[in-house]
């Protein structure tokens, strides 16, 4: 990887601040050793991110979300063991965002047991997933991690207009279709054969659920894409945005394609009335 004069003085000053930090807490001799350790990991977590160039922004990024600030990471290199200052995002154990393995550490609970507690929760109408993006934020922000980098809220209030404009419209259609194919059965089937639309009113029903089900979620994706995240992760979100836009899609057509092949077998079985 090339690092540039002006990227090693940015990771030389990085190092001065922790020095600083370190200063009235340890003997040279140490500190020397603390701060070379910790140069190798920054050097090497540049390396996983398989680039050959770096732009300077990404890597400001990189060590204020990677180690955090100066002085929670002279914390954690003086005190490896014991919880945090405060709750912080733990990239170096995560799974995903970290903030399962922050919790852990400020907390002091073994990290398998948060994780659990987000999954059951996650399966209560998505709450742990709710909760989980709340925190992420919460520290994301405050952490430092987006100095130097704006978050463009024209952009992501469009990402917003544009999943519930997509949502609404999926649902539209769908609800006018199914009022179209109960007009045609009441001016055409049920005329000859004295009967109602089967199951009509639990389509509405499951197609109305769907919606409100891709709506909190697509928002949660909607505004996750609208972010400028690291390595990409805003573009998954979008990605993940338009998945469930899809989802939507099949849901919704499987309840008209029901409600079609009733139509369809008392269309005929008025038409064998007449017949007969």
């Amino acid at each position: 990887m090339v690092i540039t004069k002006k990227q090693e003085s940015i990771i030389n000053k990085y190092l001065t601040e922790v020095n600083t930090s370190l200063n009235s807490s340890t003997d040279i001799e140490n500190r020397q050793k603390i701060l070379l350790d910790l140069r190798t990991k920054i050097i090497s977590t540049l390396k996983k991110t398989g680039k050959n160039y770096i732009h300077d922004e990404e890597l400001c990024e990189i060590l204020y979300e990677e180690f955090g600030e100066p002085v929670i990471q002279a914390e954690k290199l003086l005190h490896p063991r014991e919880p945090a200052l405060k709750l912080t995002l733990d990239y170096e154990n995560r799974i995903w965002l970290g903030v399962c393995a922050g919790l852990s550490a400020r907390l002091q609970v073994p990290v398998l047991l948060i994780r659990l507690l987000f999954s059951i929760l996650g399966l209560c109408l998505g709450f742990g997933f709710i909760v989980y993006l709340s925190i992420y934020f919460y520290l994301y922000l405050s952490s430092g991690a987006y100095s130097g980098k704006k978050i463009h809220w024209g952009f992501l209030i469009y990402q917003l207009i544009l999943t519930l404009f997509l949502l609404g419209l999926v649902y539209g259609i769908a609800f006018f279709l199914l009022k179209g194919i109960e007009l045609l059965h009441r001016g055409w089937v049920s005329y000859y054969y004295k009967s109602s639309l089967a199951n009509v009113d639990d389509v509405y029903s499951f197609i109305f659920m769907s919606f409100l089900f891709y709506v909190w979620t697509g928002i949660l994706s909607a505004i996750m894409g609208g972010l400028p995240l690291r390595n990409d992760w805003d573009k998954t979100f979008r990605n993940i945005r338009d998945a469930q836009i899809a989802l939507l899609v099949i849901f919704e057509s499987a309840g008209i394609a029901w409600v079609v092949y009733h139509l369809i077998i008392e269309s005929i079985a008025a038409f064998r009335s007449i017949m007969i």
